[in-house]
């Protein structure tokens, strides 16, 4: 039995510069306060292979983001 996880709200940390979930098979969402976060400059997804969705931010956020799942699923 497996638990999926939710990520917390991020707004509570606006000058956070990275974030690395890398490997966590239990994570189906992140929290769209994501992508509100100007000072983040990767956030490391690779291997999560539960999320199936981003929350909406900007291309160069997008850009950002470092993951197998990602580059191979929403990158055109």
């Amino acid at each position: 039995h497996s638990v999926k996880l939710k990520k917390p709200d991020y707004s509570g940390v606006p000058r956070l510069e990275g974030l690395k979930l890398s490997w966590c098979d239990s994570l189906v969402e992140i929290h769209p306060s994501i992508g509100q976060l100007s000072r983040l400059r990767y956030l490391y997804l690779q291997g999560c292979e539960s999320l199936t969705d981003l929350p909406s931010m900007s291309a160069e956020m997008q850009s950002r983001i470092i993951s197998n799942f990602f580059q191979a699923t929403w990158m055109i």
